[in-house]
């Protein structure tokens, strides 16, 4: 190859000597060297992804998707939180009618004054589900109907109504059923009970009961308080909720209200955004520290991947992003590599029953963004591959079709030119033979007087005898020496004078036998 290229120097340099058709057939060969070359460098850094920019481009779609996530989100939590402290006050004044300023424990064991007061706020709680974007309503009261049933310290009456057929799109046809409260309150308005319902909450299992009905101090927007995620009595779904005090006149925590959002409707309303780098996930979560709390959140629809038997993150913060790697020692049922992903998270605005912020995530299985570098890097490989294949064509052809017969026809001249040169060589030692052969026909006055006058010629003279002595004509002179015919001869008539000839035969006799006797 070294060989090659040093012959390609050769061959053009000695065509800067040749016609310009030959240098331009040359130049578009060096052109498509030039080509290959790049396409060599363009292979090996496709293969090693060199000028890669699938991080950055990776950043800007999380960013995208975690900016587009957290804005519908944050948006639904901020509703829902006005919706709660709305259905709040509207049942601390239905509440404060009924009870005036009597302390809400004098319902307890009241099952007729329960049932007049789930029905007063029914339609609240309902009208509440109906204009949210949530999966159920609810409203507790810090009471019980039965205050010598088993565990009833943690038993409380209430109204809950859920969705039966959820769907993210509010309409009128969505069914409803009453999951806790008074039976005959739902049958009196056709509703259907849920096929886990019982007659009244168990506050054990609801996060942040105590604490809002003993410590509510302040506005209501400082009292909303989210929880993690809980699983509902005997049902298999799993829901976050948002709860707010109901305060009457006197100041007592009457109960609590609020909101759900189930897993279901979670992933119903925030699917998997597709991207270059397969399914981006939105997960709500609790953080703490460099921990991601990944089995108390809800996360969005996904296609492909699942944080299904997930307990817990851990974070890495990196420039671009983040990443999470799974470290609840479980086996993760989805296609990622240890449970490693990608992406970027942003703390929200609103307190957690729990006092560990909220966080909303979007994340991307490592082994997809792997796959789809895997996969741009063959693109990109076969692309040059291409390239290189169709200029290395190219060359071979421009190499065949110009530099074959230009070098052949460059050696041809070289051949030509050592012909002459050889020739040229014999010619002068001939010439040299015969003069030294002849010296003896020379008269030797002559020759001195040639000797002589050959030391007084003018700068030009001597120009234009050593023209004569190349064997150039008169004509050949006066174009290489761009002057005219009779000046030429009036210089000749000077040069004969003074070297004492009278013919340009004697003088190129005499010239070299001078040129012999130098040597």
């Amino acid at each position: 190859m070294i060989v090659k290229l040093r012959r390609l120097i050769k061959i053009t340099k000695q065509s800067r000597f040749q016609d310009s058709r030959i240098q331009r057939r040359l130049m578009v060969y060096w052109l498509s060297m030039i080509l290959v070359i790049l396409g060599v460098l363009l292979l090996i850094f496709a293969i090693t992804g060199t000028f890669s920019a699938s991080e950055k481009k990776l950043a800007k779609e999380l960013s995208m998707s975690q900016n587009t996530f957290m804005s519908a989100l944050d948006r639904q939590m901020n509703y829902l939180e006005s919706s709660a402290i709305a259905l709040s006050e509207n049942a601390s004044i239905i509440i404060d009618e009924t009870l005036g300023i009597q302390s809400v424990s004098t319902l307890n064991n009241d099952l007729d004054g329960l049932k007049d007061l789930e029905t007063s706020l029914f339609p609240l709680v309902t009208n509440a589900l109906d204009s949210s974007q949530c999966s159920g309503a609810f409203a507790i009261l810090n009471a019980t109907a039965n205050t010598s049933a088993p565990d009833a310290e943690n038993s409380r009456a209430g109204i809950y109504v859920r969705y039966a057929n959820l769907s993210t799109t509010k309409s009128a046809r969505q069914d409803k059923s009453l999951f806790r409260g008074i039976a005959d309150v739902a049958r009196d308005r056709s509703m259907e009970m849920h096929n886990r319902w019982n007659l009244e909450f168990d506050i054990s299992l609801l996060p942040g009961y105590g604490q809002l009905i003993s410590h509510t101090s302040g506005r209501l927007a400082d009292n909303c308080l989210w929880s993690g995620k809980t699983t509902l009595t005997g049902t298999w779904e799993n829901v976050v909720f948002l709860t707010v005090p109901i305060i009457g006149k006197n100041g007592e925590v009457r109960g609590i209200c609020g909101m759900e959002i189930s897993d279901l409707y979670f992933r119903l309303a925030y699917p998997a955004s597709e991207g270059d780098f397969g399914s981006m996930v939105t997960l709500l979560a609790p953080v703490s520290g460099d921990r991601v709390n990944v089995a108390n959140g809800l996360y969005g629809g996904s296609k492909g991947i699942s944080l299904k038997g997930i307990q817990e993150f851990s974070v890495e913060k990196r420039y671009n992003y983040n990443v999470y790697t799974n470290t609840s020692g479980k086996k993760v049922p989805d296609t990622s590599t240890a449970g490693r992903y990608l992406g970027l998270q942003q703390i929200l605005d609103v307190k957690t029953s729990e006092g560990l912020p909220l966080a909303i995530f979007t994340i991307v299985s490592e082994e997809n963004y792997k796959s789809a570098i895997l996969r741009e890097r063959i693109a990109l490989s076969l692309f040059a591959l291409l390239y290189l294949i169709i200029t290395s064509s190219l060359c071979i052809y421009l190499s065949k079709r110009f530099v074959v017969p230009i070098a052949a026809r460059l050696d041809s001249l070289t051949e030509e030119r050592d012909s002459l040169a050889e020739s040229n060589e014999s010619a002068q030692k001939e010439i040299a033979r015969l003069a030294y052969s002849r010296k003896t026909e020379v008269d030797p006055g002559d020759y001195a007087q040639f000797l002589e006058g050959f030391k007084m010629l003018t700068p030009k003279e001597r120009e234009i005898f050593d023209y004569y002595v190349s064997g150039k004509t008169i004509k050949e002179i006066q174009d290489a020496a761009g002057i005219k015919e009779s000046t030429i001869r009036y210089h000749n008539r000077n040069i004969y004078s003074k070297l004492g000839v009278n013919s340009l035969k004697q003088l190129l006799r005499y010239a070299a036998l001078m040129k012999h006797d130098k040597k």
